[in-house]
Order: C-alpha cells, then structure tokens, then sequence
C-alpha cells in the first residue's frame, strides 16, 4: 500500500533453549558461517523505525492462555 514500510511475517523452528532474536534496521549478512548486522548511524535519516506489532506468539496457542504482553504495540518515530 502507497506510505506502508517494510512488513514482517514468518515464523522460526528453535530448540527449546534460552535465546533471543532481534529485528534491526540495515541489512545483514553472512561471513565465514557468521551473520552480520551492518547500519552505518549517518543513514538513519533514510529510516523510519515507527513500528506496530499486530502479533507476536510463541507456540500455539491453548485454552485460558494469556495475552502476549507485545501484542498491538506500536511506536512511532518523531524525527528529533
């Protein structure tokens, strides 16, 4: 649609292990096996970092399950 951003959807396979997962502006890449966020600070004007998210879960869902506390967040970037 004319003015939307970048859209996330997908789903991950882990193990049940700690861990964590991050989405970040610039683009990243894989070296020698290990992936590299690259975003140099002088293109952050070309980014807008607003974000909504619609939903966010971890596994299926069952009866009486809570809410997920990130469920319709949403921040919107001033350009300060």
């Amino acid at each position: 649609q004319p003015g939307e951003g970048c859209n996330l959807a997908g789903f991950m396979l882990v193990n049940k292990v700690a861990g964590n997962f991050h989405v970040a502006l610039g683009e990243s890449v894989v070296r020698d096996g290990r992936f590299i966020h690259q975003f140099q600070p002088q293109d952050a004007k070309f980014f807008n970092a607003s974000h909504i998210i619609h939903e966010l879960s971890f596994g299926d869902p069952y009866p009486g399950m809570p809410s997920n506390p990130l469920d319709s967040i949403y921040r919107i970037a001033s350009e300060e």
